[in-house]
């Protein structure tokens, strides 16, 4: 009877003790897969810089990025992006979007719009009536007195994505939790009808889908330096 009654109590004993391991795993409320997540992203994400600005420097890759996604409006005294209706008259437009605007790859199906040869590269188009609202965005868009801004290519656009989400917001805050366009066209598709896009959704960040090219999806712009 003893002998039942101690193991009784040394199985208790390890289940407290592996209640108290299961505590301390989780750090600040954090779980500990999810605070090793978070510190590999600020060790991947050492090479960038604030700029205060409204823009972001890749130091590794010598790219410097728009903080804010197209349609977004930077706030520097909070150095942050939001929606804006009417000069400074700013609205967070919803807690997806934060005044975000979506483009297009293409406004037609096939290769019009980007390069044949591989990478397949968005471009500026020729033939009458057809546009990349996504290039356009881009491409006119002058912010910090500079005007040479360009649609991210796949590999670009998914670095910033290799930290993990709380490390990319610390960066590019109020980001569209959404699908992003690459400037690159999906070159298994013999169609022509798609094109690579980067997921910054909860369920999918990170990943690259080959999405219709007349589809409407969000654009953040980077130059060279």
């Amino acid at each position: 009877m003893k002998k039942s009654l101690y193991f009784i109590i040394f199985i208790f004993g390890l289940f407290v003790l592996n209640c108290q391991a299961e505590l301390e795993k989780a750090k600040f409320g954090i779980p500990e897969e999810e605070m090793n997540l978070i510190i590999a992203g600020l060790l991947i994400n050492t090479g960038y810089s604030d700029t205060g600005n409204g823009t972001i420097l890749d130091n590794s890759l010598n790219l410097e990025w728009k903080k804010c996604s197209q349609g977004q409006s930077f706030r520097q005294t909070q150095n942050d992006c939001q929606g804006t209706t009417n000069g400074s008259d700013y609205t967070p437009n919803d807690e997806y979007l934060y005044g975000a605007t979506a483009y297009n790859y293409c406004n037609v199906l096939g290769n019009t719009c980007n390069s044949l040869s591989i990478p397949q590269t968005l471009l500026a188009s020729t033939t009458e009536n057809v546009s990349s609202g996504a290039y356009n965005s881009c491409d006119t868009e002058v912010f910090d007195g500079k005007s040479d801004w360009r649609v991210p290519t796949g590999a670009e656009l998914k670095k910033l994505t290799a930290g993990g989400k709380t490390s990319m917001i610390s960066y590019f805050p109020n980001t569209a939790t959404s699908y992003y366009w690459t400037s690159w066209g999906d070159e298994l598709d013999t169609t022509g009808y798609t094109a690579k896009a980067i997921s910054f959704r909860e369920d999918t960040f990170g990943n690259d889908e080959s999405i219709v090219k007349t589809t409407k999806l969000y654009v953040i712009c980077v130059r060279n330096r």
